[in-house]
């Protein structure tokens, strides 16, 4: 996906093929630890929190595409998803230091209290759940 032609009509031309490796090297440590590491959960949501972080922070100062609205995007996007790490970082690590935990997993987020309904069900089946009831 490397242009070198700063003239190019490409969409997502981009000059830089550094940065879109190493972004493309932390996209996939970061799907690698949210699929394998589902028992150390303190472990993964550090790492991905590392790695949303790593991304976000190459896509601003390096800015990869010729295209500003493009990069402005991508940054949206990857930052809305680096939010969602923090949130998970904050409901792993202070989950049991509340004393109603469940109130304070709904104040910051849904997930956690449809996920609380029951121990068995996972994240997927939970939004697909609610995927299905909302069509």
């Amino acid at each position: 996906m490397c242009d070198l032609n700063p003239l190019t009509r490409s969409v997502l031309a981009s000059a830089d093929a550094a940065t879109s490796f190493k972004i493309l090297a932390l996209k996939m440590v970061l799907v690698l630890i949210c699929a394998c590491l589902d028992t150390f959960s303190h472990v993964q949501v550090i790492i991905s929190l590392l790695c949303a972080t790593g991304v976000s922070t190459l896509l601003l100062y390096d800015v990869p595409y010729y295209s500003t609205y493009v990069n402005m995007v991508t940054n949206g996007l990857w930052g809305g998803l680096l939010l969602v790490a923090g949130l998970l970082a904050a409901l792993v690590f202070s989950l049991d230091k509340h004393a109603d935990t469940d109130a304070y997993a709904t104040s910051l987020t849904w997930v956690r209290s449809q996920l609380g309904r029951s121990s068995s069900s996972s994240a997927i089946e939970v939004l697909s759940e609610w995927l299905d009831g909302c069509s």
